[in-house]
């Protein structure tokens, strides 16, 4: 900003290309955006004495979405919502070996910052994933359930 000021009411003025050069500097350093942001708060809880429990209620949520019991019931008449709930199960306990994983390789701190940060993205969309697969799932048998 100084330097715009310093070409007083010229370093204002569209066609210098200056007001552009002022805009890009203070947008590039803010390239973290909501996606990353969220990532790291997800490897901060994981991290945390708590990040264990969260990751429990986390899984204990998506199980019920399945409810095994009620799965059975609708196996006969529904193969395909069957099948679907085991999908969501797979990858529930994909998920969280890889989240148990990262949280042993922060608490170690062996692992490079930058490697853990770089797959929090990835971890972040696998959880966002199997949320929405979880409750695709308990509107599923909802319908179901209640014609």
């Amino acid at each position: 900003q100084e330097a715009l000021e310093c070409f007083g009411g010229q370093g204002y003025i569209e066609t210098t290309g200056l007001p552009s050069f002022f805009r890009d500097a203070c947008v590039l350093p803010l390239w973290e955006g909501t996606t990353t942001v969220l990532s790291l708060d997800v490897l901060r809880v994981l991290r945390g004495r708590e990040g264990g429990a969260a990751l429990e209620v986390f899984c204990k949520d998506v199980r019920e979405s399945v409810r095994l019991e009620a799965k059975r019931k609708v196996c006969g008449k529904d193969l395909l919502l069957c099948l679907f709930g085991e999908a969501v199960l797979t990858a529930l306990r994909g998920v969280e070996i890889v989240a148990l994983r990262f949280a042993a390789l922060q608490r170690s701190n062996t692992a490079e910052t930058a490697a853990l940060e770089a797959g929090a993205r990835e971890l972040a969309f696998g959880i966002a994933r199997v949320f929405a697969a979880s409750c695709l799932l308990r509107h599923a048998q909802f319908v179901r359930e209640n014609p």
